[in-house]
């Protein structure tokens, strides 16, 4: 795909990385998108304001993030 489709080319040249490929046969698709189509009639947001986007250069790097291993935690 990142040979002939224009808008992967355009991705990735912005991201500078590629999708992984995620290995899903063509059922799993069919039901994502089933489910995707679902959850859009059926759930509604709860909140009335949506989050402000951080300003350009902002975010922490992966390694600073909450979510990021802690190497000298007991687990």
């Amino acid at each position: 795909m990142l040979k002939s489709d224009s808008i992967a080319m355009k991705l990735l040249e912005q991201w500078k990385i590629p999708m992984p490929d995620q290995n899903l046969c063509d059922l799993k698709v069919k039901q994502y998108i089933a489910y995707f189509k679902w959850a859009d009639e059926h759930i509604q947001p709860k909140g009335k304001t949506r989050p402000r986007p951080t300003a350009p250069s902002t975010s922490l790097p992966p390694s600073e993030t909450k979510s990021a291993p802690n190497p000298g935690a007991r687990q």
